[in-house]
């Protein structure tokens, strides 16, 4: 209930954050809407039209409790719904995002598992020095980089677009590339830590053989956070891939909101902040919840029983 109260004044504070962004910004959305050339009257017509001559405060209330109830305004560039952009755009960012994670972890929990058994050897060295450096590559750097080597040099991928999985194959590539470290040094430091614990020491003094031990008692606890950070994973990928879309030409919510920036559209860019926001807010509750279920010590301590 805590997490949840928090979450809510976060989302509140956001909003407001958020709209006052629309007058904070340089330009102005009715003239983004009309034209430079429009005249002063069709200006102010547009104004009343969409409530931009109203109180700051009554037009606050008035777009939150439209969201509420799924609307989240009219698109100043395209004169469609916000909503109706964003049903379209979602489903491909989330597509990329999945994909990306299920790659990520499959390739991170067992190079962390061996970084962390062969610790301090020239094996865990090279790889987290590599992955480190790969982190600290801008990801619009990476992304043209391997458009210049895969697509342009060998031709072996598309530059851009989404009809087929070739498609997917760079834009994956360059944000599996840049979030592998995080991933990585996290089940390493997991794994490390239950290498020290007694119940390894038991394993082996039974006889138990090294693989078994690694697989059946280091990884399994070990995946209790690695499984919580796959939530908090989601909302940083989808906002990862802000620059990542636009570069490969993907109509997810980052190159919308890319689009809707250079364009000024404030509508969209305030629906597109919003959901990521909410996402976070539930990610952060949902791993609060899962790592309630997987660990027994945080329901006694937050309990007092095992309940």
């Amino acid at each position: 209930m805590k997490r949840l109260l928090i979450g809510i004044l976060l989302l509140f504070s956001v909003s407001v954050l958020v709209f006052a962004m629309l007058f904070l910004m340089p330009g102005d959305p009715v003239t983004v809407m009309a034209g430079p050339l429009a005249k002063a009257s069709e200006l102010e017509g547009l104004r009343h039209q969409y409530g931009l001559d109203r109180p700051i405060v009554e037009q606050y209330i008035t777009w939150l409790s439209k969201m509420f109830h799924g609307d989240f305004g009219i698109s100043y560039k395209y004169r469609l719904p916000v909503w109706q952009l964003l049903q379209s755009a979602i489903p491909v960012s989330l597509y990329l995002t999945i994909i990306t994670l299920i790659i990520e972890y499959i390739v991170a929990i067992p190079l962390g598992l061996l970084c962390a058994y062969k610790k301090d050897s020239l094996f865990d060295h090279i790889t987290v020095n590599v992955t480190l450096v790969l982190t600290a590559v801008p990801s619009f750097w990476l992304g043209v980089l391997m458009i210049l080597v895969f697509a342009v040099k060998l031709q072996w991928l598309p530059v851009s677009g989404f009809e087929s999985w070739q498609n997917y194959v760079l834009p994956i590539c360059t944000g599996f590339l840049g979030g592998i470290a995080s991933t990585l040094r996290l089940v390493k430091s997991e794994a490390i830590d239950a290498l020290h614990e007694k119940y390894v020491v038991t394993a082996y003094a039974k006889g138990l053989k090294k693989r078994e031990v690694l697989y059946k008692h280091v990884l399994r606890n070990s995946l209790i956070v690695v499984t919580v950070n796959v939530f908090m994973s989601v909302p940083w990928l989808i906002s990862g891939y802000i620059v990542i879309e636009k570069i490969f030409g993907i109509p997810g919510m980052g190159n919308l909101m890319v689009e809707s920036i250079v364009k000024q559209d404030f509508n969209v860019i305030q629906g597109t902040i919003m959901i990521i926001t909410a996402l976070t807010v539930l990610c952060n509750i949902l791993s609060d919840i899962v790592l309630g279920i997987l660990d027994p010590r945080i329901r006694i301590s937050v309990t007092g029983g095992d309940r």
